[in-house]
C-alpha cells in the first residue's frame, strides 16, 4: 500500500523520553477527521499539525486536531501522499494514488497552506519529502531520486548508482554534512555528496524491498521491510524485533538518546526505549490499528494517521513521581567521580537532595501560604522545609490518621493545639495523611518544575470529576490544583463549606494515585547523570514511565494562555502588600511560559506582550477585573519566532492608571 510511505512520518526518535512500563490505560485518543484515511503528517514548530489524506486533500489544524480546515486551493491532486516544511517557512506536498500507482508530483506553498502552486517535478508518485534546509530538498518518487537546490522550484533528478527508480523513504543524519540515506524497491543507498552519487548497503536483508528508512544522528539508521525491522551495525543489517510485521516510512530525526515509534499495518504502533532492542505494543485506545504516518510537535505530543479512522493523539512524554511514603525517607548517597570514574549508586534521598539543591538554602513551602506578615502568621500556618533531611522526617512512617488542613495537632494521645506560623512537619509530631501526599505532590512538582524529573507534570490536566470545597476540579492542571490545595490548607476556616472527610476522599483518589502512577523503583536504566556531577554529588536526573493518558484519570493540557487564580481567600491582614509582577518561569522558554502578579485589591488588569520593537504580539489580559491575590497567566509563544520580548502590566482603578510594570524575556526555539 503506497500511500503509508510518506516523509516526517512513522519512525519517531524522540530527545530524552524515558523507559516506560506501560499499563493497559488508553495511550491514544481521537484528534478528528473521523473516517478519513490519513497518509502523512507533519507538525511544524508552532504546533500547527498538517494531515494529508488519501482521496480528499490536505487538512490543517492549529488546535491539536480538535478541529480541521480542509486547504486545496491550487491542488490539482487531491491524492496527499507525503508533506515537509523548509524552516523558511515554505510548506511542500507530494501526491500519489496507491489504487492506481500514480501522482502528480509536488505542490508549493508559501502562505502556510491557503493558496499551492506546481513545481517543476510535475509526475510520479511522491512517497518522501524531506526538507534539509531553506533552499536544498530532497524528493523519492516512483521515477527516481529528485532534488531542488532552489527552494523548490526547480527539480532534477539524480540517480548515478541507484538500481531502482522507487525511491521510497530516505533521511540525512544532520543538515551540516552532504549525507542521504534511501530505501528503494533494491536496497539502501548512500550518498556523501547530496546525491550525485550513490552506494549500495543492504548486507544482511532478506528482502531489498525497503520501505522505510530512519537516520538519527548519534542513534543510528533504521530500516523496515514489509516484513520486519532492522538496524545497521558493523557495516551489516541486523534484523530486530518488534512483535509485528512493520510497513512504516522515515521520518528526518530527533538525537538520541530516547524513542522510537513504529506504525505497523495491522497491529498499531510499538515503542521501544532502547534503540531497538525490545519494543512495546502502545495502541490502546485506537480504533483502527493499521498505521499510516506518525508525527510529533515539540511538547511531546504524538499524532497517528490511521487507514480510515482519521487522526489519533497521544502524547511520547513520560512522567516520574514519589510515593508519598517511607521510600522518601531514604539517607542520600553521595556520587564520587575520580579521574573522571564516576562510584557510588544513587538513590531516592540522592534525588531529594539534588531538588533542594535546586530550590537553593532558603527552601520552599510544600503545602498552604507563607505570612510575610507577622500579624497573620500568628494566625495561620504553613508547611515548609530548606534541607531534604527536614522534609524526609515526614516519611519515616506511614501516616494513618485523618486528613485535616494545617489547623492542629492531630496526634492520638496528644492533646490538640491550634498551629501558627512554619511548621517542619515530621511524621512523630504529625500523623496526617493529607499532609503526607500532599507535600509529596508537591515535591513532584517542583521536581518536574526543576527538571530533575520530566519537565511539565504540573501543565498536565485532571480529568476525572471532583467536588472540593464547592469547585470542580476536573480539567484543572496539577499546579492549579496544587495553589488550591495551598489555600485550604492554610485558609480552611475561610472554606465554610470545607467537609474534611472529602479531603480524605481526595488524599485517597487523586493525590495518592497521581504520586504513586508514575513512581517505579531506582535503577540504572532508568536515570542519568548531570554534567555537573563532578562538583555536583548529587547530580542525578530521572526517567520518566508513563504518559497522563495511561493513568486513566489525567490528561495532557491543549489550553493556551489560560489564567490560573491562585485562591488565596485573604483576610485583611494576609493581603499582598503591594502590586508585583514576577520573572516569567521558565526563561528562556520554547514554547510556553508562566508570568506570575500580585493584586493588592480589586483592579482592572491588562497584560500585553511586546517585541523589541514595541510592536504589541499578545494580550493575556485586557481590563480584567481581579481579585486581590496572586495570580498565574500561561503565554504561548509558539507562533513567534524566537528573540527578546517584553511583557507589560498595567493596573487600573477607578479609571485611573496606578500601577505598571516591564520585564524581559527570551524565546529560545
Amino acid at each position: 500500500m503506497k500511500q503509508m510511505f510518506s516523509s516526517f512520518t512513522a519512525i519517531v526518535f524522540l530527545l530524552g523520553f524515558s523507559n516506560a512500563s506501560f499499563s493497559q490505560r488508553n495511550f491514544w485518543e481521537q484528534a478528528g477527521l473521523s473516517n478519513q484515511i490519513v497518509t502523512s503528517l507533519l507538525v511544524d514548530t508552532s504546533g500547527t499539525i498538517f494531515a494529508g489524506t488519501q482521496s480528499t486533500g490536505l487538512y490543517r489544524s492549529t488546535n491539536y486536531g480538535n478541529s480541521w480546515i480542509q486547504i486545496n486551493n491550487g491542488i490539482t491532486d487531491t491524492s496527499i501522499s507525503c508533506i515537509t516544511k523548509s524552516s523558511n517557512g515554505l510548506l511542500f506536498v507530494g501526491t500519489g494514488n496507491a489504487i492506481h500507482n500514480s501522482g502528480s508530483g509536488i505542490f508549493i506553498s508559501n502562505d502556510n497552506g491557503e493558496t499551492w502552486n506546481s513545481t517543476t517535478l510535475g509526475d510520479g508518485y511522491v512517497y518522501s519529502l524531506v526538507s534539509k534546509n531553506t533552499k536544498l530538498l530532497f524528493a523519492g518518487t516512483s521515477i527516481g531520486f529528485f532534488v531542488s537546490t532552489n527552494s523548490g522550484v526547480n527539480w532534477s533528478e539524480r540517480d548515478s548508482g541507484l538500481s531502482s527508480s522507487n525511491v521510497f523513504s530516505l533521511g540525512f543524519i544532520t543538515p551540516f554534512v552532504a549525507d542521504v540515506y534511501v530505501g528503494t524497491g533494491n536496497g539502501v543507498y548512500h550518498s556523501t555528496d547530496n546525491g550525485f552519487h550513490w552506494n549500495r548497503i543492504d548486507s544482511g536483508f532478506s528482502n531489498t524491498a525497503i520501505q522505510s528508512i530512519g537516520v538519527f544522528n548519534g542513534g543510528g539508521i533504521y530500516a523496515g521491510t514489509p516484513n520486519n525491522t532492522y538496524v545497521f551495525s558493523a557495516n551489516q543489517w541486523k534484523q530486530i524485533s518488534t512483535g509485528a510485521a512493520s510497513s512504516y516510512a522515515n521520518y528526518d530525526g530527533i538525537h538520541s538518546p530516547g524513542n522510537i515509534f513504529i506504525g505497523s499495518t495491522h497491529n498499531g504502533v510499538f515503542r521501544s526505549t532502547n534503540l531497538g532492542l525490545s519494543w512495546v505494543n502502545v495502541s490502546t485506545g485506537l480504533s483502527d490499528a493499521s498505521i499510516l504516518s506518525l508525527a510529533i510537535d515539540t511538547r511531546g505530543r504524538i499524532y497517528a494517521g490511521t487507514n480510515g479512522a482519521g487522526v489519533y493523539r497521544g502524547s511520547a512524554v513520560t512522567f516520574r513521581t514519589f510515593k508519598g511514603d517511607t521510600t522518601l525517607k531514604t539517607k542520600a548517597q553521595k556520587i564520587k567521580v575520580k579521574k573522571n570514574v564516576i562510584s557510588g549508586i544513587p538513590n531516592f534521598g540522592t534525588v531529594v537532595e539534588n531538588i533542594f539543591k535546586k530550590i537553593g538554602k532558603k527552601g520552599r513551602t510544600f503545602l498552604g501560604i507563607s505570612q510575610a506578615n507577622k500579624d497573620s502568621a500568628k494566625l495561620y500556618s504553613w508547611i515548609g522545609y530548606s534541607k531534604a533531611g527536614d522534609l524526609q522526617k515526614l516519611y519515616v512512617v506511614i501516616h494513618s490518621g485523618a486528613a485535616y488542613p494545617i489547623d492542629s495537632i492531630r496526634v492520638e494521645g496528644r492533646k490538640s493545639k491550634p498551629l501558627s506560623k512554619l511548621i517542619k512537619a515530621d511524621s512523630k509530631s504529625y500523623n496526617n495523611r493529607f499532609w503526607e501526599q500532599a507535600v509529596a505532590f508537591n515535591l513532584n512538582l517542583e521536581a518536574s518544575k526543576d527538571s530533575i524529573t520530566q519537565f511539565g507534570l504540573g501543565d498536565v490536566l485532571l480529568d476525572t470529576n471532583f467536588e472540593l470545597a464547592g469547585r470542580q476540579l476536573r480539567g484543572m492542571k496539577l499546579s492549579a490544583i496544587g495553589i488550591y490545595l495551598d489555600s485550604i490548607a492554610t485558609y480552611y476556616m475561610r472554606y465554610s463549606f470545607l467537609d474534611t472527610a472529602n479531603l480524605g476522599r481526595l488524599t485517597e483518589t487523586i493525590l495518592r494515585p497521581i504520586n504513586e502512577k508514575f513512581f517505579t523503583p531506582l535503577d540504572s536504566t532508568n536515570y542519568f547523570f548531570t554534567s555537573d556531577i563532578v562538583t555536583n554529588p548529587f547530580g542525578i536526573k530521572l526517567d520518566g514511565t508513563i504518559s497522563p493518558l495511561e493513568t486513566g484519570f489525567l490528561k495532557f493540557s491543549l489550553s493556551n494562555n489560560k489564567e490560573v487564580e491562585v485562591m488565596n481567600w485573604n483576610t485583611e491582614n494576609v493581603q499582598p502588600t503591594q502590586f508585583s509582577l514576577e520573572q516569567n518561569y521558565p526563561n528562556p522558554f520554547n514554547p510556553t511560559t508562566a508570568i506570575k502578579f500580585s493584586v493588592l485589591n480589586v483592579s482592572n488588569i491588562t497584560l500585553k506582550v511586546y517585541n523589541v520593537l514595541g510592536q504589541e504580539v499578545a494580550t493575556l489580559l485586557s481590563n480584567k477585573e481581579m481579585k486581590e491575590g496572586s495570580h498565574e497567566v500561561e503565554f504561548d509563544a509558539s507562533k513567534l519566532s524566537s528573540g527578546v520580548y517584553f511583557y507589560r502590566l498595567n493596573v487600573m482603578r477607578n479609571g485611573t492608571a496606578h500601577y505598571t510594570e516591564i520585564k524581559k524575556m527570551v524565546l529560545m526555539k
